[in-house]
């Protein structure tokens, strides 16, 4: 069982790394559904205090509280040496 979650939590960090979300996305995902538009995340190409999140036209930009970073596998802001940035 702790195998196939590895597996899972793999294959999740794996997709989203290669499937990066773009403004065009965003604005499909808003005119489907929505609702969902707060679960899309992006991580920041070269910042790792900030992150994207879908918005009706796009990405938007957000900073992560002063000294975290944003973990671009569990999509938080956490502390720098707990994170993937």
């Amino acid at each position: 069982m702790k195998i196939f979650l590895l597996f899972v939590v793999f294959l999740v960090s794996f997709t989203h790394f290669i499937s990066a979300i773009t403004d065009e996305d965003c604005v499909r995902l808003a005119n489907e559904n929505p609702l969902k538009l707060n679960r899309y995340y992006e991580k920041h190409e070269n910042d790792c205090n900030k992150y994207y999140q879908c918005g009706r036209y796009g990405l938007v930009e957000f900073n992560c509280p002063e000294s975290l970073h944003f973990d671009s596998v569990l999509h938080v802001c956490g502390r720098p040496r707990e994170v993937t940035c």
